[in-house]
């Protein structure tokens, strides 16, 4: 088993501890299909490539990332309805990537 880096550390301390659940993917019942389609697409491609993940992570200082990536320590959101716009002026402790669900499910194709 491979020890964690300090950013993986670190950024797994900015999420509630009872929400911790490491490597393990979550759905959300208010979400659509698509967008919980395209979250575990991603979801699987980054444990491909070995990122530790939490996927539904609530910040301790508020605020729920669809994924966090704790590898790179960056919180991923997966847009359906939701604009890049909107997302992007959340206040979260880390840097913020965006992905259409669209775009995720016709990389399927």
């Amino acid at each position: 088993m491979k020890l964690w880096t300090n950013i993986e550390r670190n950024t797994c301390n900015l999420v509630r501890i009872s929400n911790r659940k490491i490597n393990v993917f979550r759905d959300a019942a208010n979400n659509s299909d698509e967008h919980e389609v395209a979250k575990l697409l991603v979801f699987r491609e980054l444990r491909a490539m070995g990122h530790n993940l939490i996927v539904e992570a609530i910040f301790v200082g508020g605020g729920r990332a669809d994924i966090l990536d704790l590898t790179d320590g960056t919180a991923i959101e997966i847009g359906h309805t939701e604009e890049k716009k909107d997302f992007m002026g959340k206040d979260y402790p880390v840097d913020k990537v965006f992905l259409k669900a669209s775009d995720v499910l016709r990389r399927l194709k």
